[in-house]
């Protein structure tokens, strides 16, 4: 695809590509809308994964950049940024200084044996975790496990981690059920299913007129001393139905649990027909 510039310059994806003298030098790209906002080093989070962001920073200005005056642009660049995220100037002279040196070192460094991996997974509290990391490090250079790398995994970062669970949705909004309705005063039972909200089908149960009553509600009518209550007398078998179908199926094969049952107020050949 051709493309004229008049700045002799162009950004592709993460480079700038920029010619001066028939010759071709390349940079980090950042839209104008960059905010240059990164993970705050007062973050509780472990401080390797504030590190590891440091780092990957550094390790995409390093295979970007054409030349090493480009790259001390990009670094300077980079600290200024991260100091205004609350990292110091120590720390980023310290894991730059680090990460250049194992540049240097890999290119120079035979290939040999990788060092055997070990992974353990640590709720993540504080400083105590990182306590705990040091001295699991320290018993495993004390028993002479050999050249084996500790890599921590962390759990429970955020506060939501800690509780996985959420609070059950209360019975009377519980849509896309199968549920059973009994009464209070004789063993009778009724088997049904609803797509909307529990109370608004238990209500619907409880109109004593209409043309299409159901059996429970002609129970009602036919036996006026016959009392039920949401609470008590609707019982909820079945969750998560949100399709129609899968809704029926469930209902007819707990109606054919119960086919035996001479208490069921159902009628179970009006019940969807299973072809299985």
């Amino acid at each position: 695809m051709d493309h004229e510039c008049t700045s002799g310059t162009i950004p592709f994806l993460d480079l700038l590509i920029r010619k001066e003298n028939n010759n071709i030098s390349i940079s980090v790209f950042r839209k104008p809308t960059h905010s240059g906002v990164y993970t705050h080093y007062s973050s509780f989070i472990p401080f390797q994964y504030k590190r590891q962001l440091v780092l990957t920073l550094l390790n995409r200005a390093y295979s970007i950049c054409s030349s090493y005056e480009l790259l001390h642009l990009e670094f300077e660049q980079l600290k200024t940024m991260l100091k205004r995220n609350g990292y110091t100037q120590h720390l980023l002279d310290n894991i730059i200084g680090r990460f250049l040196e194992s540049e240097y070192n890999d290119k120079l460094s035979l290939l040999g044996p990788e060092p055997r991996k070990a992974y353990i997974r640590l709720p993540y509290i504080g400083d105590a975790s990182e306590k705990a990391k040091g001295v699991i490090t320290s018993c495993l250079s004390r028993i002479g496990c050999g050249s084996v790398r500790l890599i921590t995994t962390y759990d429970y970062t955020r506060v939501g981690g800690c509780f996985p669970y959420k609070d059950r949705q209360p019975k009377h909004l519980t849509s896309g059920v199968v549920y059973k309705l009994t009464f209070n005063s004789c063993p009778v039972f009724y088997i049904g299913e609803t797509a909307r909200c529990s109370y608004a089908r238990f209500s619907e149960h409880q109109r004593k007129r209409g043309p299409l009553l159901t059996e429970f509600t002609q129970h009602l009518v036919d036996n006026p001393s016959h009392k039920a209550n949401f609470t008590d007398n609707f019982h909820i078998i079945k969750y998560g139905l949100n399709f129609t179908r899968t809704r029926k199926l469930a209902e007819t094969l707990t109606i054919q649990e119960h086919a035996d049952d001479t208490n069921m107020l159902n009628d179970k050949h009006k019940s969807i027909p299973l072809y299985l």
